[in-house]
């Protein structure tokens, strides 16, 4: 019986039937895979409560396509995250996290900078409390690794180096000098440290994330600009986006 062992992160759990589940996990080194867990609802035992979305786990599957989906035959639980279950704030985060994850990567896709940035990202709200901080950080990690992330540097048109404020395009998700002439009222301005900041968000290495900081200011020019870059690529809207906006910045 061909199998795969692998460690995932639970993106989606959708009940299939009666006592189905279907799962989709991003996998440390086998990319976003579906699999069925034939009896999952109906048995508590054989998972033992291993399959919530966002827990982390270690997976065989029998990889046999005869059908459509792999079936889950084992699944230990390695982390589920009880810190950020009890904090709606954390809820509300780590369940945009998995789904902009689930509407971006396509299946069988090998990413493992995917599954180390979601493990990177719920590990640290374990420890912190949420924040907008972590929205942001995160869709540029993600950004960049799917190839779409901001020149922060140059402008656009020209290829010359930025100084200073620029002025942001939300249309065309362009970087322009802010003495640019006729782009009043069209282009968003962009502080300089908001410039650098998230493009060291963007790059540096994870350990090094805490030392990249955003005031009130900055986050609000950096909101504008990760939302038009994201809503040039996603398929749908992440329906827990709205519940981060309510509880983050209401």
């Amino acid at each position: 019986m061909p199998s795969l062992s692998d460690e995932a992160i639970i993106i989606k759990a959708v009940p299939c039937g009666e006592s189905d589940l279907i799962l989709h996990l991003q996998t440390a080194e086998n990319g976003k895979r579906a699999a069925i867990a034939k009896g999952a609802k109906r048995s508590r035992k054989r998972f033992a409560g291993a399959l919530q979305p966002f827990t982390r786990i270690r997976i065989v599957l029998d990889t046999r396509r005869t059908r459509k989906l792999d079936r889950l035959e084992d699944a230990e639980a390695v982390d589920s995250f009880p810190e950020i279950r009890e904090d709606l704030s954390k809820i509300c985060l780590a369940s945009y996290f998995v789904e902009l994850c689930d509407c971006l990567i396509l299946e069988g896709q090998p990413l493992p900078e995917v599954y180390q940035l979601l493990r990177f990202f719920l590990e640290r709200l374990k420890r912190a409390a949420a924040s907008p901080k972590h929205l942001i950080f995160f869709e540029l990690r993600l950004l960049d690794l799917l190839g779409h992330g901001p020149d922060f540097r140059h402008d656009s048109d020209s290829g010359r180096p930025l100084q200073g404020a620029a002025l942001f395009d939300p249309a065309r998700l362009t970087f322009h000098p802010a003495s640019g002439e006729g782009f009043a009222g069209r282009f968003v301005s962009v502080g300089e440290e908001t410039r650098l900041a998230m493009e060291s968000a963007s790059r540096v290495p994870f350990a090094e994330l805490s030392k990249v900081r955003m005031n009130a200011g900055m986050i609000a020019e950096a909101l504008g600009i990760t939302r038009a870059f994201l809503a040039s690529i996603l398929p749908r809207q992440p329906k827990s986006r709205a519940m981060v906006d309510a509880e983050l910045f209401s």
